[in-house]
């Protein structure tokens, strides 16, 4: 059925677009962080090792990786609105299937599919970036990113006060057969484009071939630089933040699970705060991208330094402080590397862009999440003390994060307030 042939008024609004989405990537981050609370119920159930486990989490890891590029081919070629809706149909399906499996090596066929279908965030970047002025668009893309946090404490105790009460594999079902309900509303609710935009152009929409799209993005020098600060600054979060930092909380501070708990709770908070207050200050303050950039390499090689060295206290507001400051320093500057990459690429490429971008980060930490065990490990062989090996692995991380701050001395900053403000203007005239 044609989009054309239905008109839901209230649905192609900016801001009921943005809420929208922002509940179908908070529903993304369910399914990803979900197992977590889950896995020892799972393990019972299906008979699975920690092995086992482990292979689900890889394997929706894997797919995550894998559909980033494909994702945002498929965005440009076919729109957004259809993306979300394969994906949204996709991830329901698997969501279920997973709660129905027989077996363990059919639980991690069902989450690999589900990883491949999650990047919902690439479609969503844009078609915001269709619908909402360029005024908006940093702050919006900030919006849709923090609602990442908002799916993870979700799929934390909330689910696990569900699973106590309901079983965990009826959750899994209502929270799949809820998926399915978004997809449906994608794809019959919203519009590919604001009808302006449809009128504005006399001729149809052409399908540019995928080496003019390539071709397009590898020619652009800005968006190389922006590739490796978010693989590096992203890839640190997902290597500290999913794995290693609570245990450096536990093993290398001493932090007993509770304290550990509560820094990481605050971290959370903080950084979901964080992530719109820097788009207010990279548009209404700084009136720059690139130093919003430059601020989060700088916090986190200073933090980073700390670390190194074994300056960070071990009272549990001191950790608190540093683990919520850390975090915050490499995810809330983040959307302001879409931002730039928007900024940077004509309209009909930004979803392979957003793809290519979203790559690299999720391979660069499942190397590096390896490489940092064997660090600690070889540390502790040679005699080291447990905090002084996790040291050791720490310096990996500010080398890396030392390249990254580097590369923003090379950005060209994309902030344009003659733009912005023809965009409010034209918004204000309507």
């Amino acid at each position: 059925m044609s989009n054309k042939n239905i008109n839901i008024p209230l649905l192609n609004r900016p801001l009921v677009i943005l809420g929208l989405l922002c509940i179908m990537y908070c529903f993304s981050f369910f399914h990803r962080a979900c197992i977590a609370v889950l896995s020892v119920d799972i393990m019972n159930d299906f008979a699975m090792t920690t092995a086992n486990i482990g292979l689900i989490g890889s394997a929706t890891m894997l797919g995550y990786a894998l559909s980033q590029v494909p994702t945002g081919i498929f965005t440009d070629r076919f729109g957004a609105r259809k993306t979300l809706f394969v994906y949204q149909i996709l991830a329901g399906i698997s969501a279920i299937c997973f709660a129905y499996s027989t077996d363990w090596k059919f639980a991690v066929a069902s989450r690999f599919v589900l990883g491949l279908t999650i990047a919902v965030n690439v479609p969503a970047l844009k078609h915001l970036a269709l619908w909402l002025p360029a005024a908006w668009y940093s702050k919006a893309s900030s919006i849709l990113l923090t609602f990442a946090t908002v799916g993870t404490f979700l799929a934390s105790t909330p689910l696990a006060f569900a699973s106590s009460v309901w079983g965990w594999k009826f959750c899994l079902v209502a929270v799949g057969v809820a998926t399915i309900a978004l997809a449906l509303t994608a794809l019959f609710g919203l519009k590919d484009r604001p009808e302006n935009q449809i009128l504005a152009s006399h001729e149809p929409e052409r399908k540019i071939s995928l080496s003019v799209i390539f071709s397009k993005i590898v020619r652009v020098r800005n968006f190389w630089l922006l590739f490796i600060w978010f693989l590096i600054m992203v890839g640190n979060l997902y290597v500290l933040f999913t794995m290693w930092w609570g245990t450096y909380l536990m093993q290398g501070v001493g932090l007993d699970k509770n304290e550990t708990g509560l820094c990481l709770s605050i971290m959370a908070i903080c950084s979901a705060i964080a992530m719109p207050l820097f788009a207010v200050l990279s548009d209404n303050i700084l009136h720059s991208r690139k130093k919003i950039l430059v601020i989060g390499s700088v916090v986190a090689s200073l933090l980073l330094s700390g670390l190194c060295f074994g300056f960070t206290g071990h009272s549990v507001p001191a950790l608190a402080f540093i683990s919520a400051c850390l975090n915050i320093a490499f995810v809330a500057p983040a959307p302001m590397v879409f931002t730039m990459a928007k900024e940077s690429l004509p309209e009909e490429v930004i979803g392979t862009a957003f793809g290519i971008l979203n790559f690299g980060a999720p391979i660069y930490a499942s190397i590096i999440q390896w490489i940092f065990g064997l660090v600690v490990n070889s540390g502790m062989e040679s005699g080291n003390t447990i905090l002084e090996s996790y040291s050791s692995a720490f310096i990996m991380i500010l080398a890396f994060t030392m390249i990254g701050f580097v590369a923003t001395f090379f950005m060209k900053d994309t902030f344009t307030s003659e733009e912005c403000y023809a965009d409010l203007a034209t918004e204000k005239s309507r």
